[in-house]
């Protein structure tokens, strides 16, 4: 007789979403950079990834050879249609900004059943491509689990899918997968040690990275929403007096104006 697992999952649903979003990564060529340690790598395990976009959990654990249960706030599941999708899918959710512990036993459930759990342990979505500050408390979850943890570092992601952005764009985007830690070093390395690794893992910046990749942004959205991200005019010190078209916007009160060129950055359009 089999046992019912905690947060399982509907083999259909898994599938459905599995070929969405391979067709979906390769629609926006969406590419992996993956070592063969991580592709041979056995359940149960950790993933932890930076955190940009909505597509984060969907589109890093349709790459990842093993089925992963994501970790998401329970805000998620407010939705009919979300919840109907996120509980389908074994996603384990969590309280927000506040320290919970149930979401730690449940995790240890799913790491006991011989499934593996992702985590974005800076806990929320970015709103400039830069990493938030990471809990220290994600060590001692590391060391209580004693399983591998993998990182995956998303490059690209907040062009493609910025948080204040209601709309996609096409550019180049690369997901670098790492065996971080095995059961070995994470009995050998002190705490100290294994949060240095994972910060030093996980740290990326896009504008930095833009600068020097200077990969093309395809989208005549790209500033349609900015002013959910951007709210003070530099120049007038007004708040929320940007209005935003295509790839422009300007300062309702002094007429201040931005393009956004084809590289995700910011441009004058006339110069004051």
């Amino acid at each position: 007789m089999s046992v019912k697992k905690t947060f399982s999952t509907k083999y259909y649903i898994r599938f459905l979403v599995f070929i969405f979003f391979s067709i979906f990564n390769f629609i926006f060529r969406i590419k992996k950079r993956m070592p063969k340690e991580v592709k041979n790598l056995k359940s149960p395990h950790l993933l932890l990834s930076n955190h940009v976009g909505f597509w984060d959990p969907f589109v890093i654990g349709n790459f990842m050879p093993k089925f992963i249960h994501f970790v998401s706030s329970d805000a998620a599941f407010k939705n009919k249609i979300d919840n109907f999708f996120l509980t389908s899918l074994g996603t384990i959710p969590k309280k927000k900004n506040i320290r919970d512990t149930k979401v730690i036993r449940d995790i240890i459930t799913v790491i006991k059943q011989g499934e593996s759990v992702g985590i974005f342990p800076e806990g929320v979505r970015t709103w400039a491509g830069l990493n938030f500050k990471i809990d220290k408390s994600i060590v001692k979850l590391i060391r209580l689990l004693k399983v591998p943890v993998v990182v995956a570092s998303m490059k690209g992601m907040n062009l493609f899918n910025p948080r204040w952005s209601k709309k996609l764009r096409f550019t180049k985007v690369e997901i670098y997968y790492k065996l971080l830690l095995n059961t070995e070093q994470i009995s050998l390395l002190s705490e100290d040690e294994i949060y240095k690794l994972l910060v030093n893992s996980l740290v990326h910046d896009e504008v930095d990275y833009q600068r020097v990749k200077m990969n093309r942004v395809y989208s005549n959205y790209k500033a349609e929403n900015i002013n959910h991200a951007l709210y003070i005019c530099p120049e007038c010190n007004s708040i929320d007096g940007f209005r935003a078209k295509n790839n422009d916007f300007s300062c309702s009160k002094c007429n201040y104006d931005i393009h956004i060129n084809n590289y995700g950055f910011l441009e004058r359009k006339t110069e004051g």
